[in-house]
């Protein structure tokens, strides 16, 4: 309760892997089967809780210090049958795979964390209370119910 929340929505043109907001240890990992619903703007502020209802992974990091902990949910979505957790990019991104992502791996701010396989899906992060500061420009933002475009490493 009073914590921040990020709701971080890639649509179907964006690139579809996303990175560790914060570096930290793995300390659980929950897959949840469920539906495919959209999870487009529109479509958020209807009847079902794609958020809640929609197949997904709950990733628990330990990150401690001033950023405290943080709770990863990877929301699968329409056309988005399958998504891969990764601790990190292969050495050779190109003929190797990323590597799996299990509990206990230590994670660093940036890596990248994770691929859907194709559409759009959502990305929603949980930090505790008193310990994420937002960039002006986006509270305004929200406040405005406008969302802020966002890319890897942009802040």
């Amino acid at each position: 309760e009073g914590g921040s929340f990020v709701i971080a929505r890639l649509a179907p043109q964006d690139y579809h892997r996303w990175h560790y907001p914060v570096s930290g240890k793995v300390v659980n990992i929950e897959h949840i089967d469920g539906a495919l619903y959209t999870v487009n703007p529109i479509a958020i502020n209807k009847a079902v809780d794609v958020y809640t209802t929609n197949k997904r992974a709950i990733v628990e990091l330990e990150c401690g210090g001033k950023i405290g902990n943080c709770i990863m949910f990877v929301i699968a979505a329409t056309m988005v049958g399958s998504y891969r957790l990764w601790r990190t990019e292969a050495k050779k991104p190109v003929v190797e795979d990323p590597f799996p992502l299990e509990v206990g791996h230590t994670v660093t701010r940036g890596d990248v964390a994770g691929e859907f396989r194709f559409g759009g899906s959502t990305i929603l992060l949980l930090f505790e209370p008193n310990k994420v500061k937002f960039d002006l420009d986006i509270v305004r933002n929200v406040e405005s119910k406008f969302e802020t475009l966002m890319q890897v490493r942009d802040r």
